[in-house]
């Protein structure tokens, strides 16, 4: 929703961010923060977010390089080699 949401109205502050994603500004701080570090979304200096460019060619559904189920199809190959791992 993040992505989607910078990818049409980019450079908002957090604010705007919590606000268009109903959060509260600490949840939404910490969520930006979070996108930020792992460099899915850049902050620039006066504090305003954007998608990072590869997420805007990779994670924006409806982008002509949309790639996010490969994502999906990793998390449930995770999850059943985790049960297979598992098993006595």
């Amino acid at each position: 929703m993040c992505m989607i949401f910078l990818a049409a109205k980019p450079d908002k502050n957090l604010d705007e961010l919590a606000n268009a994603l109903k959060l509260s500004r600490q949840p939404a701080r910490i969520l930006m923060v979070g996108l930020t570090s792992l460099g899915i979304v850049i902050r620039n200096p006066e504090g305003r977010f954007r998608n990072a460019a590869l997420t805007e060619a990779r994670l924006v559904k409806g982008r002509p390089g949309y790639a996010a189920p490969i994502l999906g199809w990793q998390r449930i190959s995770f999850i059943q080699a985790c049960r297979i791992l598992s098993r006595p």
